[in-house]
């Protein structure tokens, strides 16, 4: 039984997790979204024919929180 409860409460968690990261996108909060990462993070968004023809880069590649925070700061500035 106590499975059961901590299993729905990591649920809860998760779900809560992903709600607060949309929210921060959607309200545009990009100078908080890299606080979703850890220090060290891949965060790659890459296009469907990029990964089908087997190239690693993709639209946004970054291996670090700092690398997200200079993306945010980036597209601020473009």
């Amino acid at each position: 039984m106590n499975n059961a409860r901590d299993l729905l409460e990591q649920r809860l968690a998760a779900d809560e997790l992903q709600a607060n990261y949309a929210a921060c996108i959607d309200e545009d909060r990009l100078e908080e979204w890299p606080d979703f990462f850890v220090e060290d993070c891949t965060y790659r968004i890459t296009h469907v024919q990029d990964f089908q023809a087997g190239r690693p880069l993709g639209v946004i590649y970054a291996t670090s929180k700092a690398m997200l925070r200079d993306r945010v700061t980036s597209l601020r500035l473009a």
